[in-house]
């Protein structure tokens, strides 16, 4: 690879040389004395000041998340490029007799680069340590691999055969790495294996263990959980600060699961795996992007708990899920409000305790705390810690702390401990650059994967557990402790048996995480640990990662080359995993059959027809409803004339703005990539019919009788890109909002206290309101015929 480099290097000089010669002689005669090296150099240098200057003013944030040896080098190595090339140039032209053999060099030079280049794109990605050196340690070396990738993708399925895209048959858009793989045809579909794979993670009855008698017969149930928390920043793990004195005292009293791994780093995503016991991509989600529901086919845990006769109750210390339609269904009781003062969660959940405790039936309530989610003391408040990010997030832990301290307390005066089974956990992590990131939602390493997650359960004593668990087993655990079925097959497995200590876990069990695209955050990303191997497989770019949690708990030696066998059985199974077990509608192959069409449609209810820089037509939206009512949703979709490739990817903004005067509503937006960030603008081809489905999300305290406007506008980064005519938002229509009729009332999980609007004035995830990014900061083939199964495939558990 260095070789290689240096080859396209020698070349890239060599026709710099070339170019270079005539215009700094005739710059050279204009500009006269002034024409030296020195003042070359001096001009070079303060305009490069000058820009930096500009740009961090512009972008502060930027070396947050970059550190400045990763920025610097490229903008070095192209001034010690072009600074050779010039002193070369200079150089010959000081020899006007030896131009022509300069020339022949810059020609040979200019061939042997393009040859390293052809030979750099059949074996780059051998070594995935290069890929991610290049990819994730440069600035610009994943856009720049992913543009390779799209130019060399002759089929369209994303995937190509060099610049490692891993695609085996780039004439066939069906057949590429993670492609439903159905054994028995004949066909490697997802290039790995042969035909078919091994069955991973199946589903299941819960795997339930035996209750210990002293278990209450139908006990109480409280979920205790803090967003973002991460569990070596708390005093029972060993971290210094003295940041969670009630958490630590609640350790010694419950059992305590100290190898606990969310399945995904997104709030939305890991939450409702742990109601489901289903994994991200087995879980029905609706078409929202930025804020995607749960779809009522889905059966969560409050739903099987109430329909056994549990009351159930939630209160959350934030607006950020009531754009989630269908998240909190099965739940009767929802309170969701900013919670700037970080105590209103616990006190509204402690009234709904002392409400149900009243009556006879045993209750499910979930209270979740926030304030630990960035951004970190927004009521500038100082940290007893520190100034940095990091003292502010361990200030943050540290008040968290207190509220469950408030929580737990008030659970013995009432007199309920006893028969109150209590769940505490933590949705995900938290990263603090340890590969190059901050915040949650971009990766799977173990700083944003581990969570927090503890038991206490009266009549079991406690203990800690070193076998490694999922956030998914608290569906099929709590069913199992209050001795209730699972509603149907799920992944979630009970850790009772290990609670107990009846047995432990085998050896070869299999857990998954996995980052979805859902439009807002294009990322595509899954993640195996079996033993004591973690793999990480970065779908759409096809590139691998392999650790030994053992030995390198940080994840910063990947063994994928030296270990090959062992990083070919796992992604292996995560391959076969992906192709089997996850919905059509989560696997990017089924996006593009069902949103990229042939024609477009024969009527449009809207018609635009406005190009964007050539590159793109929208022809024209249509929208679901005619009229929309609150609470409810409204559901749109576009369709684009590709009219020319491109290397950007632009994002699209579809909101539905309120009247004049009426209450300022920050969440009835959308800002997506499009098909779902399944199918960016930078894949698109020329000719196609892309079809964008949105659906926004409609707040309780949208008005009745109100006029919405549906508006579209687009953005390359944070620059909006006008439409021809200068037009930067087109509108598209005008939806009325109507009136409830009786009884059309919101359901439970839309209950919303106060005005459902952010206090902090955007969209958010945080408690004050506020999202400020890094959270922030990416068909199933039809067969022909019916294909004949094999015998049963192995199961790996």
């Amino acid at each position: 690879v260095n070789a290689t480099a240096a080859l396209v290097l020698i070349g890239v000089l060599a026709v710099l040389v070339s170019l270079l010669r005539l215009p700094l002689e005739r710059g050279a005669r204009l500009v006269g004395p002034l024409a030296s090296v020195g003042v070359a150099i001096l001009l070079a240098l303060a305009t490069g000041i000058l820009g930096i200057a500009i740009f961090v003013r512009t972008y502060p944030e930027f070396f947050l998340a970059y550190r400045p040896g990763r920025v610097a080098w490229p903008p070095v190595a192209l001034l010690a490029i072009v600074g050779l090339s010039t002193a070369l140039a200079r150089w010959a032209n000081r020899r006007p007799a030896r131009v022509r053999r300069i020339r022949r060099l810059a020609l040979a030079a200019s061939g042997a680069a393009a040859l390293a280049f052809l030979v750099a794109s059949l074996t780059y990605g051998r070594d995935n340590r290069v890929r991610h050196v290049v990819e994730d340690r440069t600035l610009a070396g994943g856009s720049v691999v992913r543009f390779y990738i799209g130019l060399t993708d002759r089929d369209g399925d994303g995937f190509s055969f060099a610049f490692g895209g891993g695609d085996c048959n780039d004439a066939d858009p069906s057949i590429h790495p993670g492609a439903p793989d159905l054994p028995g045809d004949g066909v490697d579909a997802d290039c790995f294996a042969g035909d078919g794979g091994p069955e991973v993670a199946p589903l299941g009855e819960g795997q339930y263990g035996r209750v210990p008698i002293g278990v209450p017969a139908r006990p109480n149930v409280l979920f205790i959980s803090v967003d973002a928390m991460r569990p070596d920043h708390l005093g029972f793990n060993g971290y210094p600060r003295e940041t969670s004195p009630r958490m630590d005292a609640l350790s010694e009293t419950a059992i305590r699961f100290d190898n606990a791994y969310a399945q995904s780093t997104r709030s939305i995503r890991s939450m409702s795996t742990l109601m489901t016991g289903l994994y991200p991509s087995e879980v029905q989600f609706g078409q929202e992007l930025e804020w995607t529901s749960l779809a009522p086919s889905n059966q969560t845990l409050a739903e099987q708990l109430a329909a056994h006769g549990w009351q159930t109750g939630v209160a959350m210390g934030s607006t950020y899920f009531e754009r989630a339609h269908g998240f909190f269904q099965g739940f009767e009781q929802v309170h969701q409000g900013a919670d700037t003062t970080r105590n209103v969660a616990a006190q509204r959940g402690l009234a709904m305790m002392e409400s149900m405790a009243e009556q006879e039936a045993p209750w499910f309530l979930w209270i979740h705390l926030m304030n630990v989610h960035a951004p970190y003391l927004p009521d500038h408040r100082p940290s007893r810690f520190g100034t940095e990010p990091i003292d502010q997030y361990d200030e943050e832990i540290a008040l968290a702390d207190q509220q469950v301290g408030v929580i737990l307390d008030r659970l013995d005066s009432l007199g309920l401990s006893d028969e109150t089974i209590v769940v505490f956990f933590s949705d995900h992590g938290e990263a603090f650059g340890e590969h190059g990131v901050f915040g949650h939602t971009q990766t799977l390493y173990e700083e944003e994967l581990r969570a927090l997650m503890m038991i206490r359960v009266p009549g079991i004593e406690p203990r800690a557990v070193s076998d490694r668990v999922g956030l998914l087993d608290l569906f099929a655990t709590t069913l199992n402790l209050v001795r209730q079925p699972v509603p149907r097959p799920v992944a979630s497995r009970s850790a009772l048996p290990l609670m107990t200590g009846a047995h432990a876990a085998p050896e070869d069990r299999v857990l998954i995480a996995e980052i979805l695209p859902d439009g807002r955050f294009p990322f595509d990303r899954k993640a195996i640990l079996r033993g004591r191997y973690k793999l990480h497989w970065w779908v759409r770019e096809g590139r691998f990662q392999l650790f030994d949690l053992e030995h390198d708990p940080g994840e910063e030696d990947d063994l994928s080359a030296a270990e090959p066998q062992v990083a070919t059985q796992l992604l292996g199974l995560l391959r076969s995993w992906t192709s089997t077990m996850s919905l059509p509608e989560q696997q990017r192959e089924h996006a593009i059959r069902s949103d990229v069409l042939r024609a477009p449609p024969e009527h449009l209810e809207h018609p635009l027809g406005y190009s964007l820089q050539g590159v793109f037509t929208i022809l024209g939206c249509d929208i679901d409803e005619a009229e929309v009512r609150p609470g409810g949703s409204l559901s749109v979709q576009c369709f684009y004339r590709v009219d020319s490739t491109t290397g950007r990817n632009f994002q699209f903004r579809l909101e539905a703005v309120p009247p004049p005067g009426h209450p300022r509503l920050h969440h009835m937006s959308s800002g997506h990539y499009p098909v779902g960030g399944r199918y960016m603008t930078s894949e698109w081809q020329e000719g196609e019919i892309v079809r964008d489905r949105v659906a926004l999300a409609l707040p309780d305290s949208l008005r009745e009788d109100a006029t919405l406007t549906v508006r579209l506008s687009v953005r390359d980064g944070r620059r909006t890109i006008p439409f021809e005519g200068a037009r930067t938002a087109l509108t598209i229509a005008q939806v009325r909002v109507r009136s409830r009729a009786r009884g059309d009332r919101p359901a439970p999980s839309r209950l919303l206290d106060g005005s459902g609007t952010d206090a902090g004035g955007s969209p958010s995830e945080g408690a004050n309101g506020a999202d400020p990014s890094p959270e922030n900061l990416r068909v199933p083939t039809e067969p022909a015929t019916e294909r004949a199964a094999p015998g049963p495939p192995p199961r790996l558990q």
